[in-house]
């Protein structure tokens, strides 16, 4: 308790007089509560009221009960009390909440009672009854006029019937209009300009290029459907951020960060992932429940256009135009509808043939995006494609597009996690063993004395070594880079010496071979500046380069370059993975996209 009560202190920055009061304030309300869960019995916590309970019985006189609650006067005060009292996220604390707040009505000293008033508004609004949340609020702003709480609250009453200025009036009249405060940033983005004087068949001022006669001549100063498509997705993200979707948010933000290690810098940057609210909002059915319970509030034509929305699917798209700063064309790789794109700050950082996984929303007479753009790779596609056709909820959903936010993943030449293993094997019969060992793998030793194998890739012009082993005596010393190699390789001495017994083994993946962060980097190698160490490295590369044509490549599903250059259907793919690679500087030893298009006639 004593820990909770310090870190209740901390957030909302409470001095010991005031946590003592809100302390107080919780107990009689736990009292509530504690009854509200007796008097249940099978029935809803609804049909409950007030005067069907005994009063709260509690050690705290009705004057002390009374002067903790004086407290509530601090905006501070009363939303601790009101986070504490987890009504947000629980419809039976929330009646609590509800039946709490009447029970003490007439104890409150008259200071308090706006505050109580707002309390039992935020109880019905969790509850889902906008109507009568928004009666208490305007009987709290009539005891006060200026308390901050209720100011903030009908603001967003305002703000959800599109009315900016009213709304913008309230926060500042609570002087909640600062930066710190998001509402007062998002309506005033909204408030209508100040309208001129017009000829008819000049441009209209709300700036939908039509002439001012067909479009605000005798109409209210309102934005067009277009321009506040924006606001009305903010004011869903609001519904969730403030009421029972902010669990869900916490609980997507996490998945979102798991992959970069869940820590509280990923956990931070999560929680500011468009993608969350945006999958909050449709895959979790937060858009639905947010129209249910405020969507009357909306004026006709954003009712409308959400209750489009809710029709609207997620898919995976390719760029397939780009103006900078204005928009861009994608194509729905799922059913190859392409759609106009009207996006001013992502059209400035695509590139054609890129794929992303968007939520395109109707507005107006446009299409916006307002989740965010996930890139992905060729082989995520597919997979997010299934899923996307089989319906996934928006936990497998989540953890599909976040994914790529893990550290990258080292790979062998097939595909395994980049593992380093050193191991010492002791052998009973070192004449026996090598003569086996020259049967299955290529010897390459100068010495006899120190015999050496390896086990080479085959399949490609390049050699490229799986597992070396070098003799001492009876201690064979293996090294492989996978676990899979390992496990191949003891598996195959056991069956040359069946005696043969593991004596030392270090496992070390790839991530632990990095330096340490802030360590000093590498020395240049003045050897690569050498002429004839320069030709043969892109001797090498050009060598590999000719060989990848033909290989398997994971990122192309399976297939070699090659094929994909020859296949319509499969080009764009190898297009966009060649459009992923390194700008070409000029360095040795780095691939050229530009010689791999002339080799495949891409070009």
């Amino acid at each position: 308790m004593a820990e909770y009560a310090a870190a209740l202190q901390r957030q909302f920055g409470l001095n010991t007089e005031q946590l003592l009061a809100a302390l107080t304030t919780l107990q009689v309300f736990g009292r509530v509560a504690d009854m509200v869960d007796s008097a249940i019995d099978g029935d809803e916590p609804a049909a409950i009221e007030a005067e069907t309970l005994n009063a709260p019985e509690s050690d705290l006189s009705p004057a002390a009960i009374a002067a903790a609650l004086t407290y509530l006067t601090n905006p501070a005060v009363a939303a601790a009390v009101l986070f504490a009292t987890d009504a947000s996220s629980d419809h039976t604390r929330a009646h609590a909440l509800r039946l709490f707040t009447e029970a003490i009505t007439d104890l409150a000293p008259r200071p308090a009672r706006p505050a109580v008033a707002w309390l039992r508004g935020k109880a019905h609004e969790f509850l889902g009854d906008a109507a009568t949340a928004e009666a208490a609020f305007t009987s709290s702003n009539t005891l006060d006029p200026r308390w901050g709480p209720t100011l903030a609250s009908l603001a967003r009453f305002a703000s959800d019937r599109g009315d900016a200025p009213a709304a913008l009036e309230l926060l500042q009249r609570g002087g909640l209009d600062g930066d710190g405060h998001g509402l007062a940033g998002l309506v005033t983005q909204f408030l209508p300009a100040p309208r001129p004087k017009l000829g008819r068949n000049e441009p209209c001022w709300c700036g939908s290029g039509r002439k001012y006669k067909v479009c605000h001549l005798g109409r209210p100063d309102q934005l067009p459907l277009e321009r506040r498509a924006e606001w009305l997705y903010q004011k869903a993200c609001m519904d969730l951020a403030e009421g029972p979707g902010a669990e869900l948010v916490i609980e997507f933000a996490r998945i979102r960060a798991a992959p970069a290690g869940g820590g509280g810098a990923a956990l931070q940057r999560a929680v500011q992932d468009p993608l969350i609210y945006d999958v909050a909002l449709f895959e979790a059915g937060g858009l639905h429940d947010f129209l249910a319970t405020r969507g009357h509030l909306l004026p006709d034509d954003e009712q409308l256009l959400a209750a489009q929305w809710e029709l609207t699917d997620r898919s995976v798209y390719e760029i397939v135009g780009v103006e900078p700063g204005t928009g861009m064309t994608m194509r729905d790789i799922r059913t190859g509808d392409i759609t106009a794109v009207q996006e001013r700050s992502a059209s400035q950082q695509v590139r054609a043939g890129q794929l992303y996984c968007a939520h395109l929303l109707p507005a107006g007479d446009s299409v916006q995006i307002f989740g965010g753009l996930e890139p992905l790779s060729n082989t995520a596609r597919d997979e997010l494609i299934a899923l996307l056709d089989d319906g996934a909820g928006p936990v497998p959903l989540l953890k599909a597009l976040s994914a790529r936010l893990a550290p990258p993943t080292l790979l062998n030449t097939e595909v395994e996690p980049l593992v380093m293993h050193e191991a010492t094997v002791r052998i009973s019969n070192p004449v026996a063993i090598s003569a086996g060992l020259d049967r299955i793998y290529r010897r390459t030793d100068d010495d006899p004395a120190t015999p050496r194998w390896v086990e080479e890739h085959a399949g490609s012009s390049l050699t490229a070594v799986r597992v070396t082993m070098t003799l001492e005596g009876d201690h064979l010393h293996v090294n492989a880079n996978s676990d899979k190699r390992l496990e191949r390789t003891v598996t195959t001495l056991r069956e040359l010496d069946p005696t043969a017994s593991l004596l030392t083994h270090q496992r070390t993946p790839a991530s632990n071979l990095a330096p340490p962060t802030g360590s000093a980097p590498p020395q240049h190698d003045p050897g690569l500046s050498e002429p004839a160490v320069i030709t043969a490295i892109n001797d090498t590369i050009l060598k590999y380069e000719a060989a990848w044509l033909d290989e398997s490549v994971p990122a192309l599903g399976g297939l070699t370059p090659r094929q994909c250059a020859e296949d319509p259907t499969r080009r764009a793919d190898l297009i966009r993975l060649l459009d992923s690679f390194p700008p070409e500087t000029g360095e040795p030893g780095r691939m050229s996209a530009t010689r791999i298009r002339t080799a495949l006639g891409l070009q």
